[in-house]
């Protein structure tokens, strides 16, 4: 009977450190996959950017926000000291203001 009450709690001891385990490697794993993101993100507004630069200087030092003709991408400059790229999704069902993955402003040369 003594036996069966070790086995029991040594049970519960080697669940919460599993758990404890595996609430780390799930964070970790997390963290990972928002830096890939992050990383594929920055890598298409770069792409883009340059696209706009090389394809449409005037509209990129102008005042009136653009999107790129696959509407994967709006420019917003300010005026010609500053580029705003934006990724958009391509989704009717989401509002105009979730619409946005990510953004990242560049500085033009003069």
């Amino acid at each position: 009977m003594k036996r069966r009450g070790e086995t029991f709690t040594e049970f519960l001891v080697a669940t919460a450190v599993f758990g404890i385990m595996m609430g780390g490697l799930f964070e970790f794993m997390a963290n990972q996959s928002e830096t890939l993101s992050d990383i594929r993100n920055k890598d298409e507004l770069m792409y883009y950017a340059n696209w706009c630069m090389a394809a449409e200087p005037e509209k990129a030092r102008g005042n009136s926000p653009f999107t790129h003709e696959d509407k994967k991408a709006r420019f917003t400059p300010d005026g010609g000291t500053n580029l705003t790229v934006t990724l958009l999704i391509d989704d009717e069902n989401l509002t105009d203001d979730k619409k946005e993955r990510g953004s990242m402003t560049f500085k033009l040369k003069p």
